[in-house]
């Protein structure tokens, strides 16, 4: 595994050294592509540069525990059962990190709501949901803007069609299909 995280920081590091390249700086698409991959990496690279770095402490420890001096043996015992319970967390969130993401995960989405049978009940249901997506949208700093909105006579909303601009908007989104009933 070391191995690979090694090779992940070895691109990242290309892709730092290509972002100041001057021939790619003036490519704006070239440089974009470049720039969101570099950005992609980022925590990845993060949590590798870690966890090599307590794989080596581990190493460390355990030559330390092999030596004649008990006190530190005691010491260097302590120490990799602490570094063994950080390596094994950080194994499975590189795990995670390491999962093969969905291209389309940054791209913007629409979001579509309906009330559905149940009358005025439902209609205020859909205002609620309008509301709801609008405050998340707002907390991820996505930027919003309602493409149609029907209102209902009785309050609520019948229907409400909203464009969602912002990294990673089809990614957090594209679950969130389905029928909500009241």
């Amino acid at each position: 595994m070391i191995d690979k995280l090694k090779s992940i920081i070895d691109k990242y590091n290309q892709l730092s050294d290509s972002l100041s390249d001057p021939d790619i700086i003036s490519n704006s698409k070239k440089f974009a592509k470049i720039a969101k991959e570099h950005n992609s990496l980022t925590p990845i690279v993060e949590k590798s540069k870690i966890y090599i770095d307590k794989n080596t402490e581990l190493k460390s420890a355990q030559e330390i525990l092999d030596s004649d001096d008990d006190e530190l043996a005691v010491l260097a015992k302590e120490e990799i059962s602490i570094l063994s319970k950080d390596i094994t967390g950080l194994e499975e969130e590189l795990k995670i990190l390491l999962i093969p993401k969905d291209p389309n995960d940054s791209n913007n989405t629409i979001l579509e709501i309906r009330s559905g049978t149940g009358g005025d009940e439902a209609a205020l249901f859909a205002g609620d949901l309008m509301r709801m997506y609008t405050r998340y949208v707002e907390r991820m700093k996505w930027s919003s803007e309602i493409i149609t909105l029907h209102d209902n006579e009785g309050g609520g909303i019948k229907e409400v069609v909203i464009s969602i601009k912002g990294s990673g908007a089809y990614g957090n989104m594209k679950f969130e299909s389905g029928v909500h009933r009241v």
